[in-house]
């Protein structure tokens, strides 16, 4: 793999967790609630990404080729490293991140397209194209 060289590389910056806020806030809730017993049990956010995972749970995860920027996995394994997890873990919880956004997006009204349309997609709405494949 290639590596910055020393001199041309910026310093590594401090990552914010990888979690979303409403999930860490939820985890402390509970186990506050866990060390008391008192109290109702903290209710757990709305999660879009939940009925995807539990549809598929049990299967296996599939292993992909994913061609990514020298800096951009140069980063996201500096910010493993700091949150002490295996880069590629951190790399799902990213995707999973990005996908929980996008479908509340979606429940929200998102942009005001319709499900569907491809206007505004990544590759232009282009039809046949590698990116579109």
């Amino acid at each position: 793999m290639q590596e910055f060289p020393v001199d041309s590389s910026p310093s590594s910056p401090r990552f914010g967790s990888p979690v979303p806020p409403q999930f860490r806030c939820y985890y402390e809730a509970l186990t506050e609630w866990g060390k008391h017993m008192a109290g109702p049990i903290p209710v757990a956010p709305h999660d879009p990404v939940q009925p995807y995972r539990l549809a598929w749970k049990g299967k296996r995860k599939i292993p992909i080729s994913l061609r990514l920027e020298t800096w951009q996995l140069h980063l996201a394994k500096e910010m493993a490293r700091q949150h002490e997890l295996p880069y590629q873990r951190l790399l799902r919880l990213l995707i999973e991140d990005g996908l929980r956004r996008a479908l509340a997006e979606g429940e929200e009204g998102g942009d005001g397209s319709e499900p569907g349309d491809t206007k505004g997609e990544v590759d232009g709405g282009r039809q046949g194209t590698r990116a579109s494949r």
